[in-house]
């Protein structure tokens, strides 16, 4: 992470406001299963685009990661800046990676409570060309600690359901305040709502 880029990232207040033990122990114990499930450490599950893509794994996760990308940077955008995104929940970073290489003007910020996620995704991507785009933080998605507005756009691909309660008022308000005014949040996620009883048919 270069210094210019972690300037206006403070640490995080520890420790943070939910415990967070359940979910760290579950990625971290499940952290393995990952590499056999994608080979770019793709976290999520894919999204089809043609009927073939159902025979390709990766590539329908990367159209998952193509799809929250291109509609997160759907909206108006400061023409004389860069463009910043935030990660909200980026596991290994694949979807950073995937955009930089995309996207080659914007710059990725990502957040998790994995400490072996920020390691491992400082390593991958110090691997790529575009790794001056991607910062990885070890930070509650909850408890942003930048500036408001900061943000032209964020995105959370399967992680905004670890947010407590079936509103998840909490993580959305947190995004409201980090990304600026006419960015988009993206999440693609599932929730229940109701008591946690069977599902129906």
């Amino acid at each position: 992470m270069s210094t210019s880029r972690a300037e206006d990232i403070r640490l995080p207040k520890l420790p943070v406001r939910v415990d967070p033990d359940a979910i760290v122990e579950y990625y971290t114990e499940a952290g393995a299963d990952y590499a056999a499930w994608s080979t770019q450490w793709n976290m999520h599950f894919g999204f089809p685009v043609i009927a073939t893509d159902v025979l390709d794994r990766e590539q329908m996760l990367d159209n998952m990661n193509d799809a929250i990308l291109d509609r997160v940077l759907a909206g108006p955008r400061p023409a004389e800046a860069t463009t910043r995104l935030a990660d909200l929940g980026c596991g290994l970073g694949a979807t950073m990676r995937r955009g930089a290489r995309r996207h080659l003007a914007v710059l990725f910020d990502g957040f998790t409570i994995v400490d072996w996620q920020v390691a491992e995704t400082n390593r991958l991507n110090e691997a790529v060309p575009q790794t001056g785009q991607l910062a990885v933080f070890k930070v509650d998605y909850r408890d942003l600690p930048v500036a408001d507005g900061t943000y032209d756009g964020a995105y959370a691909i399967e992680s905004a359901c670890y947010a407590p309660g079936s509103s998840k008022r909490e993580r959305i308000a947190e995004a409201a305040r980090v990304v600026r005014p006419g960015g988009r949040l993206v999440v693609a996620d599932g929730f229940r709502i109701d008591d946690g009883g069977p599902f129906s048919r």
